[in-house]
């Protein structure tokens, strides 16, 4: 019998809403913090998120709750801070 290994991330699903306007204007430093914290495999393309405004990214996080497969995944949002000197850390991602 084949034995496959599961993604420790798998179970941890969830989405969070970024505006265009932060994806645009931020620095990489800000980008980096939100995508190594957060690995998104789908957009939501629905009608109800204006493209221009922000936009809904469904992804894997180790900060977001295990959620069984078939449930309705949570939306969070991420926490970030800059520091004095213009270090961008991240420092929660909450439950909405």
């Amino acid at each position: 019998m084949i034995s496959i290994k599961l993604n420790p991330l798998e179970k941890r699903k969830g989405s969070i809403t970024i505006s265009q306007k932060f994806l645009f204007e931020s620095g990489e430093a800000a980008l980096k913090q939100v995508f190594s914290n957060f690995f998104p495999i789908a957009v939501e393309s629905s009608h109800k998120y204006n493209f221009y405004d922000s936009v809904k990214y469904l992804g894997f996080s180790p900060h977001f709750e295990i959620v069984e497969n078939g449930c309705i995944t949570p939306e969070y949002e991420m926490k970030l801070h800059t520091e004095n000197d213009g270090t961008v850390v991240f420092v929660s991602m909450e439950k909405l």
